[in-house]
């Protein structure tokens, strides 16, 4: 797990990212541990899904989070309590009440933000990246984040393309209205505005996925929808209807059932477009919903270094959803074989078990569903979910080009199209599949300019 100490007047604060589920009890981590460590000094780790946070005493005390506060979203955003006491455990779920308590104690920076970006471009780069999908703006205002994109493509130092959206899991904003906004004002060549981003479900750790049959180690709950199912539908049909494509964080099969619903619905209910809709994670999906993605041109985003027997999904993730469904996670392929465009996306520096921003390594997983350096490590069922090696390359190329709408521009080399490509050292169908992650990007040409060599 990273940590960092930053100075905010007198106080230092200790902020962290990383830890992950299968360390704790599924009431999760506890304050106490934190305060025996830094009694007196505010602390914020953030989980490796960026879903939940772990705080001391201290951090909960400066956020004024006492027995009487309410939960942000009762039962899908609180702070977990001791059924004995009442008082706030430490625990918190959903970035709701995680930034409850983040903008009380230690709020990001324009600042920082910036420092902290710019030291990871060069390796953006490095790793073979030209274009990103923002898929969401919390730790600032979206006209600051954006704003920062700008200057730094203003400056000459923006080495990839930036398609970004309005995060939104509110149900008392109406989303619409931001992003027509901010794609008006957000337009340049390598960075714009365009997607609206509706997070439906939560995940399977915190059991706020919404499922369609109840979580097997707690039977009293299925999970429920962040926002409610009808405000849902009518807001992806009003933005279908103004021409905007929608990106949907969707980790159950009952949140992508109602996300397919919704945009069925849209698509009957409004004139043909050019539409770029894409649900993402797709942890679970109904056999009888697979063959929807290709049937109304919906892509699956999938992160494709998250199907592996790690620790989370063998242990925390197998006790959430018993062995039948834990055995059916990320079916990448079965969507591919019914027509549908398959992207990837490495959700960077979200995660289940191990975080990484390289496109390489997701690439290799999805053709192996083993991890990083286990050769011999029997892979993530079921094993047909493993894709060729040329549609893995193809998802994390074409495929993610045509879900951004860039499409006609980059994703393959072809002349009239610009100058985004990556030289490697090796030629990877001709290496062994255990090592497609070794590779050496010898070479990254982003609009035609060496970014990385």
């Amino acid at each position: 797990m990273r940590r960092q100490d930053t100075r905010i007047g007198k106080v230092d604060v200790v902020r962290g990212f990383g830890w992950r589920y299968n360390a704790f009890p599924a009431s999760g981590p506890r304050k106490a541990d934190l305060d025996q460590l830094w009694p007196d000094t505010p602390m914020i780790l953030i989980a490796i899904d960026g879903h939940s946070a772990w705080v001391n005493s201290k951090a909960l005390a400066m956020a004024k989070v006492t027995k009487a506060t309410k939960d942000p979203l009762p039962g899908f955003s609180y702070f977990q309590r001791d059924p004995a006491s009442g008082e706030a455990t430490g625990y918190l779920v959903e970035p709701p009440a995680v930034f409850h308590v983040v903008k009380a104690v230690s709020p990001f920076t324009p600042d920082y933000i910036t420092r902290s970006l710019e030291e990871w471009l060069p390796k953006a780069s490095a790793a073979g990246i030209t274009a990103v999908y923002d898929a969401g703006m919390i730790l600032l205002p979206e006209q600051v984040g954006f704003g920062i994109y700008m200057s730094l493509e203003r400056e000459g130092k923006l080495p990839f393309r930036v398609v970004g959206s309005t995060y939104h899991n509110d149900p008392a904003i109406d989303p619409v209205p931001r992003i027509k906004a901010l794609r008006r004002r957000f337009r340049s060549e390598l960075v714009q505005a365009s997607i609206l981003k509706l997070n439906i479900d939560g995940g399977d750790p915190q059991r706020t996925a919404a499922m369609l049959a109840p979580y097997s180690d707690d039977p009293v709950t299925s999970g429920d929808t962040l926002l409610p199912p009808d405000l849902f539908k009518d807001t992806v049909r009003r933005a279908d209807r103004d021409g905007i494509d929608i990106h949907v964080h969707s980790y159950g099969d009952r949140a992508t059932r109602l996300s397919l619903d919704a945009i069925e619905a849209a698509i009957k209910a409004n004139p043909p477009h050019d539409r770029r809709h894409a649900l993402a994670h797709l942890l679970v999906v109904s056999p009888q919903d697979i063959p929807r993605f290709g049937r109304l041109g919906v892509t699956a985003q999938f992160q494709a270094q998250w199907p592996v027997p790690d620790q989370t999904n063998t242990g925390v993730t197998r006790q959430r959803l018993g062995p039948e469904r834990s055995q059916s996670l990320m079916q990448m392929n079965s969507i591919r074989r019914h027509g549908d465009n398959l992207s990837f996306g490495t959700d960077w520096p979200a995660a289940g078990y191990y975080s990484t921003y390289r496109p390489l390594e997701a690439i290799e997983i999805a053709t192996t569903r083993r991890e990083l350096n286990k050769p011999d490590q029997p892979p993530l069922p079921p094993v047909d979910e493993r894709v060729s090696l040329d549609e893995a390359l193809r998802a994390n190329t074409r495929g993610s080009a045509y879900q951004l709408g860039l499409d006609r521009m980059i994703g393959s080399i072809e002349v009239g199209k610009l100058a985004d490509l990556v030289v490697l050292e090796k030629n990877l169908f001709e290496v062994a599949p255990h090592d497609i992650h070794k590779t050496r990007v010898v070479m990254t040409v982003m609009n035609g300019q060496v970014r990385h060599e």
